[in-house]
């Protein structure tokens, strides 16, 4: 649907309801199309179905490998990294 800045600035409440609903709006001023509101979809999706969309935009890509968490702790001998780092920041 398109709308015009005016009349949408003088029914914001009314036009938001229908993108609420679904619709989408195309803007215009002086006839030419200068915005775009559409409901927000995402706010209802888990974060995996997140995911999908942003892999199937080519947005993003799932890794390869598995969680990091998974990954064995590394035992270093000697001094605390944390110590080492506390020492340069002071």
């Amino acid at each position: 649907m398109n709308v015009a800045v005016r009349d949408l600035k003088n029914s914001l409440s009314m036009y938001l309801r229908r993108v609420k609903a679904g619709e989408r709006l195309i803007v215009t001023e002086r006839g030419r199309p200068v915005a775009e509101v559409t409901p927000i979809v995402s706010a209802h999706l888990t974060p995996e179905q997140r995911l999908d969309r942003l892999v199937e935009a080519g947005e993003a890509r799932r890794g390869r490998g598995g969680a990091l968490s998974n990954a064995p702790a590394v035992r270093v001998r000697g001094r605390a990294v944390s110590a080492t780092l506390l020492e340069d920041r002071a």
